[in-house]
């Protein structure tokens, strides 16, 4: 019997890497987040446990609806029960467990949850690189694709991403295959940095030159945030 009940869930260090011609998503997701305060003052999320699992297979079942051939790495930082891996495997190519990586804890509850995402990214991308996709997004756990989501708005020559002042949207964002590589110099360098940086929005906009960019006013993406429940269209 497998060690998960499942193929479809291992530890992050046992994961073989992906080889693809078809889209990619990277899904960050924390279903069961710790009880320290966000910026040491807010609670990190007022759903249940049980509706950020359900809002995680909402992500998966958006993505599928349009992308019907892509992967999906459910990149999850908290630890999963045998039933909670068991309910997610059919919306996933592959759980990704960072629950035994060294360290994880001390990220997983850094009251900056930028600490945390940045974790997750700089692990995967040691199993990616050109030919592991023919795009790759980057979407955060519990966010959906909106029904109106268009593909045509994402570049196939250079990074996508919504602006802000001063720093780009990490909800949803792409990177064309041939450019997974300089992502992930940027990921690493993101990673080396994270003592100094106010958060990973404002650190992929000083890592990333302005001409590797295409930025668009909206992502076609939704979803409640945490810490309010208020609804978002980005």
């Amino acid at each position: 019997m497998e060690k998960f009940g499942t193929k479809k869930a291992c530890y992050i260090r046992d994961f073989k890497g992906i080889v693809s011609d078809e889209p990619l998503f990277l899904i960050c997701s924390i279903i069961h987040p710790p009880d320290i305060p966000l910026w040491g003052k807010l609670k990190r999320s007022c759903f249940s446990d049980s509706e950020r699992l359900q809002q995680t297979i909402e992500t998966c079942n958006s993505i599928k609806n349009k992308f019907s051939n892509a992967n999906l790495l459910l990149l999850e930082l908290s630890e999963l029960s045998p039933n909670e891996i068991q309910e997610l495997s059919p919306h996933v190519t592959k759980i990704l467990l960072y629950s035994e990586e060294q360290d994880v804890r001390n990220f997983r509850e850094q009251s900056n949850r930028s600490f945390g995402e940045s974790f997750q990214l700089s692990h995967i991308i040691d199993f990616l690189d050109q030919n592991s996709c023919s795009m790759l997004f980057k979407i955060s756990g519990r966010y959906r694709l909106c029904q109106n989501f268009d593909l045509e708005k994402y570049s196939k020559e250079k990074f996508t991403f919504k602006p802000s002042k001063e720093c780009y949207y990490t909800v949803l964002y792409s990177v064309p295959g041939k450019l997974v590589n300089r992502y992930k110099e940027i990921v690493r360098k993101n990673f080396q940095q994270l003592a100094s940086m106010l958060d990973i929005e404002h650190s992929f906009y000083n890592l990333i030159d302005p001409e590797e960019v295409e930025t668009i006013e909206y992502l076609d993406c939704e979803g409640n945030m945490a810490v309010s429940g208020q609804y978002v269209l980005i």
